[in-house]
């Protein structure tokens, strides 16, 4: 048996509205995506091949996400049992007041340029 990846949404890079347009063309039900992006960062896809990871990192990327292909080791299937897999906690990120994107903590917006306030 292969190594297997999981893909991690960390944040989009275009407004919400365009995240959930392009990701609902791909296939994806509205509802998920808008329950992702509440979420974010958030395991969206798990359990794969490399490539199929790749893949899917590049679909999502295309439809305006940032997203991480990692290493995934946890043989009981189950993200939720393992707070390592979700990566930095919570409170390494922040929400943008001038634009809403979230995002790590620290430096400026990625998106607009407003100084962040580590939460």
């Amino acid at each position: 048996m292969g190594d297997k990846y999981r893909v991690v949404l960390m944040g989009i890079e275009n407004s919400p509205a365009y995240f959930e347009r392009e990701m609902t063309r791909r296939g994806v039900p509205r509802a998920s995506v808008r329950r992702i992006l509440t979420l974010a960062p958030v395991v969206i896809k798990k359990d794969l091949g490399v490539e199929e990871a790749r893949r899917f990192a590049a679909a999502v990327r295309a439809a305006g996400g940032r997203v991480e292909v990692q290493a995934w080791e946890n043989s009981r299937g189950h993200a939720e049992e393992d707070p390592e897999l979700l990566g930095p906690p919570l409170s390494a990120f922040t929400v943008c007041s001038q634009c809403g994107l979230k995002q790590r903590a620290g430096g400026t917006c990625e998106r607009c340029g407003n100084p962040l306030k580590k939460t």
